[in-house]
């Protein structure tokens, strides 16, 4: 299948310093993607390249075939990317419904605000502030409001990030969900577990570089990717 987000060559520094490096990858509608790799290695600032957050200073960010690279935010979000954050960003003093009317585009607010609840599982909390929501609901409502949006493809930031495992393992088939309905998943994950199991790939970076590149099975026994980042191979 065409991918509907191809990056080319991105790269990013903060001075002298080099954040992200040549980094090069596509995506595919109905895939996931799990970006992995040690504090520092630039996996936010490769996120907040691709949201518009940050402006590249190198590089190809192409959406459905449009150059996105260096818009502003809202502009990806209108062209169909939207992400997640690794704190929950919920206005806590609003309701559930609220925050997911203030995503959802003014023509469809009611139908997205519905199916977006519906899908997230919060259909049952919508009246409720978020500052009432645990913290497993509040990270269900980051990505019920990037559903609201009407994305195609999402960035997941550490959205298991602070969950008990069990949590998690309730949160993994909202994640499924996504991608049987055709959305395009970059899924930046610190639990490797977390990724092996959802990833069709994985991209590992490094100090800005993608160390290495494949499918889970075969990354994840990577000699390089173990003494930079695992410690031990994943079996």
């Amino acid at each position: 299948m065409a991918a509907i987000l191809t990056v080319t060559g991105l790269t990013k520094s903060f001075g002298a310093v080099p954040a992200v490096g040549d980094v090069s990858f596509e995506l595919s509608p109905g895939e996931i993607v799990g970006l992995i790799g040690p504090n520092g290695a630039g996996k936010s600032t490769l996120v907040n390249c691709l949201s518009g957050i940050l402006r590249p200073d190198e590089g190809s960010v192409r959406l459905e075939g449009k150059e996105m690279a260096g818009r502003r935010a809202y502009r990806f979000v209108r062209a169909g990317l939207a992400r997640t954050f690794q704190h929950p960003r919920g206005f806590a003093t609003m309701t559930v419904r609220e925050n997911l009317a203030a995503a959802a585009p003014r023509q469809q607010m009611a139908e997205r605000v519905a199916a977006a609840a519906a899908g997230s599982g919060l259909d049952h909390r919508l009246d409720h502030l978020v500052r009432e929501l645990s913290l497993s609901e509040r990270r269900r409502l980051e990505v019920a409001r990037v559903l609201a949006t009407g994305a195609r493809v999402v960035l997941l930031d550490e959205v298991m990030a602070g969950l008990a495992e069990q949590e998690i393992e309730e949160l993994i088939p909202l994640i499924e969900s996504l991608v049987a309905d055709g959305m395009a998943i970059l899924l930046v994950e610190h639990l490797v577990w977390v990724v092996s199991r959802l990833s069709h790939r994985i991209i590992v970076l490094d100090r800005g570089r993608v160390l290495a590149s494949g499918e889970p099975a075969e990354v994840l026994s990577d000699p390089t990717v173990v003494e930079a980042y695992l410690g031990q191979a994943i079996a």
